[in-house]
């Protein structure tokens, strides 16, 4: 994290590290069914990228622009 250019970039880095952490351990559960009529948890060690963003609250108002996850 150290090669960093801002704290944006590093908080955001932070944040991917840990959900591929949590994912990794099972701690996230998917919960899409195999015939889309029931859903069931079960543990989801496979990162979805397409699931995950991130969007800045609190700081300046821009609702157009959300951060996909592994992009910066």
């Amino acid at each position: 994290m150290s090669n960093e250019s801002s704290p944006l970039q590093s908080s955001l880095l932070v944040s991917e590290r840990m959900a591929f952490k949590l994912h990794r351990q099972g701690m996230i559960m998917e919960t899409i069914g195999k015939n889309n009529a029931v859903c069931n948890e079960y543990p989801s060690p496979i990162l979805p990228k397409e699931r995950w963003r991130y969007q800045m609250v609190n700081m300046y108002p821009d609702s157009g622009q959300c951060h996909p996850f592994g992009r910066r």
